[in-house]
């Protein structure tokens, strides 16, 4: 190891002895790591053809743990089993006991510890380089940084090479991407097989946005979808919009500007309906549905299809479709239609004041009662025996129906007009005051807005 320390220390004299005076004079010196870059609070000074770095922010960014002993004046710094013992004002410096001489003693400049920047090629473990045109020095502790750019250059051999090095499969660059997200975007279905063969994670979630799965269906590659889905790809898991493969699918298909990319896209939609169709099956079986229930869904409804169940006591009560907003409606009617008739009921559930989102349309085999006592189960945070309990008077006198309903809210639709607005408003206060004191303001308008949507909503703010 100190052999590896030595041969490293020649290399980093010979650029900073050979370089420096040569560099851009209006260039300041910065540092990167694994492609970050190091933020010094002060920039690095050169004094006698030596570079001077500020100690702390390199070396946290090296991932050491340092400590500062002010008798001594002297700095410990700790990554696993190196340990690194500097001293202000001493040439010497100890890495693992053994000494190392530096070219110039550290020392404290406004308050920071500087030092000679080739010391840390002596600790690193890494390979480090300079570039004399912009100033540049790169410091390489991660094999990764050489494997996420043989990605970037679609180059299979140094891939491969690199991964037989141990690379790190899923190294996270400064380019805020991963080594398999430049498979996908190269087209190269090899590359990505060869990755996934190295343990690469298919569903790394590499940005806030999206994620790989998603990524090769924006590329519309049913070839490379069909790679990550054998590699362990999860089709269920969402973007930052909500939507799962299917539904982000079905989303570009609806925009598909030519019938290459239109094929394409049925052709991932069809991968990806099969296995959604499956798992969809087991869940329509465990809610007691009837076989053909989940064929009739299917002949209107093409997006992503869950269980609409409790997470605690893993009981599944009916189905949950994803649906983007502007079909909602259509969706429901549809459903409606056609289950009703059978003996399942339709609600819209979810957060309908978010509109980025796509709303969940739930089906069960039941009545509005087990709709809400459902959701009381998995969360509500409304009792759902008195609501239940209050519907059930108002539709003795006027008939209703529950439209929707989630955590903290539940829509109500009236089948038949109150013999007076006015009158089922104040009932309606009575029962569940927070719409109207923290939305229409006043009883009179409340009736309004009942009369005019021909339903009203219960509210229970969080």
């Amino acid at each position: 190891m100190f052999r590896r320390f030595v041969l490293i220390l020649i290399t980093i004299t010979v650029f900073f002895f050979t370089y420096v005076k040569d560099a851009k004079a209006d260039e300041p010196i910065r540092v990167f790591i694994n492609g970050y870059q190091v933020a010094f609070t002060q920039l690095p000074i050169v004094e006698n053809g030596t570079t001077l770095v500020q100690f702390r922010p390199l070396f946290e960014s090296l991932n050491y743990k340092l400590t500062w002993n002010q008798e001594k004046q002297s700095i410990t710094a700790i990554n696993g089993n190196t340990n690194i013992e500097l001293t202000i004002g001493s040439n010497n410096a100890f890495v693992n006991t053994e000494s190392s001489e530096l070219t110039l003693a550290p020392r404290i400049i406004n308050g920071d510890t500087f030092v000679p920047l080739r010391f840390v090629g002596e600790v690193s473990g890494g390979d480090v380089t300079w570039e004399q045109n912009t100033n540049h020095v790169d410091i390489v502790t991660d094999k990764g940084y050489y494997l996420i750019h043989a990605c970037l250059d679609n180059d299979l051999d140094k891939v491969k090479y690199w991964l037989d090095q141990e690379a790190n499969p899923n190294f996270y660059s400064h380019m805020d991407s991963i080594p398999l997200e430049w498979a996908i975007h190269h087209h190269n279905t090899d590359m990505a097989k060869l990755l996934l063969k190295y343990k690469a994670d298919p569903n790394y979630e590499y940005n806030f946005v999206t994620n790989l799965l998603h990524t090769a269906i924006y590329y519309k590659n049913p070839d490379m979808v069909q790679v990550l889905i054998d590699g362990g790809a999860d089709i269920w898991k969402k973007n930052s919009e909500g939507n799962a493969a299917l539904a982000w699918t079905n989303f570009y298909l609806e925009k598909a500007q030519n019938e290459t990319d239109k094929n394409n896209l049925l052709k991932i939609q069809s991968k990806l309906l099969d296995l959604t169709n499956k798992q969809a099956k087991m869940w329509s079986l465990k809610a007691s549905f009837d076989s053909r229930i989940l064929e009739i869904v299917r002949q209107d409804f093409k997006g992503d299809i869950g269980p609409f169940s409790n997470e605690k006591s893993q009981v599944i009560y009916g189905l949950k479709l994803s649906v983007m907003r502007e079909a909602t409606k259509e969706t429901v009617n549809q459903l409606r239609n056609k289950l009703t008739p059978l003996g399942y009921k339709v609600f819209r559930t979810g957060d309908i004041f978010e509109n980025r989102l796509p709303e969940q349309v739930v089906i069960i085999k039941g009545t509005d009662a087990d709709f809400l006592k459902q959701l009381g189960e998995i969360g509500a945070i409304y009792d759902a025996d008195p609501v239940i309990k209050q519907l059930d008077k108002w539709n003795t006198s006027t008939k209703l129906e529950v439209a929707s309903a989630s955590s903290n809210w539940v829509v109500v639709q009236l089948l038949e007009k109150p013999k007076d607005f006015l009158s089922f408003a104040k009932e309606v206060y009575a029962f569940n005051p927070d719409y109207v004191d923290r939305g229409t303001g006043s009883v009179e308008t409340f009736a309004k807005e009942i009369e005019k949507a021909q339903g009203f909503i219960l509210w229970w703010p969080n």
